[in-house]
C-alpha cells in the first residue's frame, strides 16, 4: 500500500464524526474549539482529523453522554486536560480555523476570540459563585458537613470555649492578668 492510501485511511472528515456522534455543525465545531484541535487538509484542500484527533472527540462524546456538558473533561490520553490554561487561550485561540458557510476555513477574528475569552470569564464567574454559595450554604446548616469535618469544627469550637472555667472566672483571669483589677 502506497504512503498516499496509507495517509488516507488516517483521515477522518467531519460529516463521518457528525453522523457518528449524531451531531449537527455547531455542536461539532464546538467541539472541535473547547479540545484546541487544528484541523488538518488534504492535497485537495478538504478538512479531516488524524486518528489521535478522533481518539479525543471519541472521549469528549463519552464524557457528554455521561455529564451532559464538556467542561470537566479529562483526556485518558497522555491525562492531559482539554480545557486549557489561562496563559493558553490566546495560542489555543490562534490555533482554532473555522470553516465558513462557503466551506473555506479561516483564523477567528477579534469579535470571535473576543466571545471564546468573555465565555470563559462567564464560566470561571459562576464556577466561583457556585463555590461560594454551596460553602455559605453548609456554613449556616453545618448539619451537611462530612462527619470529618464535623469533628474539625466541633473541636476548633472546644479549644476557643474552655468549659473548666464559668464566664465570671474567665473574666477574673483576664482582668488580673492585665493589672485592670
Amino acid at each position: 500500500m502506497s504512503k498516499a492510501n496509507s495517509d488516507r485511511n488516517n483521515q477522518t472528515r467531519p460529516d463521518e464524526l457528525m453522523n457518528k456522534y449524531n451531531i449537527k455543525k455547531d455542536a461539532y465545531y464546538g467541539r472541535i474549539k473547547f479540545l484546541g484541535i487544528q484541523v488538518k487538509k488534504d492535497s485537495d484542500r478538504k478538512v479531516y482529523l488524524t486518528d489521535e484527533q478522533v481518539e479525543l472527540m471519541d472521549e469528549l462524546h463519552s464524557h457528554i453522554e455521561e455529564t451532559g456538558k464538556m467542561e470537566g473533561f479529562v483526556s485518558e490520553n497522555k491525562g492531559s486536560l482539554a480545557v486549557r490554561e489561562s496563559g493558553e487561550i490566546e495560542e489555543a485561540a490562534e490555533s482554532i480555523e473555522l470553516e465558513n458557510s462557503d466551506g473555506k476555513s479561516s483564523e477567528p477574528n477579534e469579535e470571535q476570540f473576543a466571545a471564546l475569552v468573555r465565555s470563559s470569564a462567564e464560566f470561571a464567574a459562576g464556577m466561583e459563585i457556585a463555590k461560594f454559595t454551596i460553602a455559605k450554604q453548609m456554613q449556616d446548616n453545618p448539619d451537611l458537613l462530612p462527619d470529618d469535618l464535623k469533628e474539625q469544627v466541633e473541636a476548633a469550637k472546644a479549644s476557643c470555649s474552655p468549659k473548666s472555667q464559668s464566664p465570671t472566672a474567665y473574666a477574673n483571669q483576664f482582668l488580673k492578668q492585665y493589672n485592670l483589677a
